[in-house]
């Protein structure tokens, strides 16, 4: 058995994966938590790559209870899409408790190793991120290889498990509608440190910074008894991280960017069905050239009711129309107001490819608000449809009466 304390910066976890991963045929691992960036990384490693390739499987289960949201289920659909031999469940309960394992185990003939230990499926988690300024978390991690008998014994425990939590409806595939509905609620929580300055956003400018601990020495991950060291070969994505020198800001969010997170926009008399959204308005969904991508949307309707989230294609057609598919919009009815006024279309981006949206015709209550808001950030040359591309906290104060499941919440979290 090793056990290893990992320092922020470093990756032993992941290298101890990859000696363990060398040469067995099944993979498997629980974790609360995943997200794109961290699926990625572990899927590219390249042993597990080569277990993949010569029929291996790696049978994964996530959990839902936070941070696992819509952009990490999309992508892990499209990773299963496209992967021989992999198998991720999500797992979805009904208690107040949290889905918490995070380990590995490793079967190679009649023998298990078992990865145990605090990290999850996330770069911080596992060892390293792409960028200095995010160099991981403190991590502790146990590995442990089982005799025969022993690994017959846990081998038989998860399958019962995973048998009891299928048959009881708890372990759902990623594209399941309720587990899509999850990881949009989760893509709605933008996750904030807690500030470091005495559990206070004030910095007391007569005081110095304190310099930045140094950290203790980096203990290499143990090589196997009478093996040589392996030389572990990241992919770009995984380099490891350098410690920056200047202080981390006292609050980081997490899921968002110097981008507008919100679109407002009149919508035209089109297809039934469908949002006229231009050019601009479709790169805010995803679209990026002639590639098709999918993105996941929830319609909230005016009085605050959610639909279910579906996943819809972003195309441009022959004729150059910029347009995704909005049911909503032909049971809505379309009016135009006295002045010519349309329906304005609401969206908000809860992560790169979650959005919630709302449609407000010209004669509902709150139409006033939005449209005087929408005139005030518009820059669309006369004529055209008004659009404008803002913060959603803005809109929120602005539009006071517009459904309040549309909008983003920000919460104090470590796991941030």
């Amino acid at each position: 058995m090793s056990f290893v304390f990992q320092q922020p910066g470093t990756s032993p976890l992941l290298d101890a994966i990859e000696d363990c991963a060398a040469d067995c045929e099944v993979l498997g691992g629980m974790f609360a938590f995943a997200t794109k960036a961290g699926i990625e990384l572990f899927l590219d490693l390249p042993e597990v790559q080569a277990l993949l390739a010569r029929g291996g499987r790696v049978n994964l289960t996530v959990g839902l209870d936070a941070i696992t949201n819509g952009d990490a289920l999309l992508y892990l659909r499209e990773r299963i899409a496209r992967t021989r031999g992999l198998e991720v469940k999500a797992y979805l309960h009904p208690w107040s408790g949290t889905f918490h394992p995070k380990y590995m185990w490793f079967v190679r003939g009649t023998q298990v190793s078992i990865i145990a230990g605090s990290g999850n499926l996330t770069p911080s988690g596992l060892g390293c991120l792409p960028t200095a300024r995010q160099n991981g978390n403190w991590e502790a991690f146990l590995t442990q290889r089982l005799n025969a008998a022993d690994s017959r014994h846990f081998l038989g425990s998860i399958q019962e498990w995973l048998t009891r939590s299928e048959n009881s409806g708890f372990l759902l595939d990623v594209d399941h509608p309720r587990v899509l509905a999850r990881g949009a609620a989760n893509s709605r929580v933008r996750f904030v440190r807690p500030p470091r300055e005495d559990e206070s956003n004030e910095v007391d400018n007569a005081r110095a910074p304190a310099a930045r601990p140094q950290l203790p020495p980096i203990v290499p991950w143990p090589s196997p008894p009478g093996a040589a060291a392996r030389v572990h070969r990241r992919p770009a994505a995984a380099i490891h991280a350098v410690l920056p020198v200047a202080a981390a800001p006292l609050v980081r969010t997490v899921g968002t960017s110097d981008e507008p997170d919100a679109f407002v926009r009149e919508i035209s008399r089109n297809r039934p069905g469908q949002a006229d959204v231009g050019q601009q308005g479709l790169r805010f969904f995803g679209f990026r050239g002639d590639m098709e991508s999918s993105v996941l949307l929830q319609y909230v309707n005016l009085n605050n009711a959610l639909e279910q989230p579906v996943e819809k294609q972003l195309f441009v057609n022959a004729s150059d129309n910029y347009r995704v598919e909005m049911g909503q919009i032909a049971q809505l009815g379309y009016d135009v107001g006295p002045n010519g006024e349309r329906m304005i279309l609401a969206a908000v981006r809860l992560d790169e490819r979650t959005f919630r949206y709302s449609i407000v015709p010209v004669t509902h209550s709150s139409y006033g608000q939005l449209s005087a808001f929408l005139n005030a950030q518009s820059v669309s040359r006369p004529g055209r449809m008004r659009e404008a591309f803002v913060n959603s906290n803005d809109l929120t104060r602005a539009w006071r009466r517009g459904p309040r499941n549309l909008f983003p919440v920000t919460m104090f979290s470590t796991e941030a």
